[in-house]
């Protein structure tokens, strides 16, 4: 049986990596750019109402998230948690 540090740290690694696509994903969001939108009709006006509710719905909740555990993971392994429980802030 897994102990409850690794199943935690499992879900760390899963919620970071999936963070890390969603980001990937928010700097490609270019449809409006190539002249894509809410005046076209067929599949450019589908692809763009998927983009644009992955951008208003989901995206706009991971980014915070994805930097949330990006700065618990540099804490934990960075030498000013040390100095933080140590009092050497100076």
């Amino acid at each position: 049986m897994k102990s409850t540090e690794t199943h935690v740290r499992n879900k760390i690694t899963i919620l970071t990596f999936i963070s890390s696509i969603i980001v990937i994903y928010a700097h490609a969001y270019n449809l409006s750019s190539y002249g894509i939108g809410n005046g076209d009709v067929g599949l450019g006006y589908v692809a763009f109402c998927i983009e644009n509710f992955m951008k208003d719905a989901i995206i706009g909740r991971v980014i915070p998230l994805f930097f949330f555990i990006s700065g618990l993971l540099f804490l934990e392994h960075s030498k000013f948690k040390t100095c933080l429980e140590n009092g050497n802030l100076v």
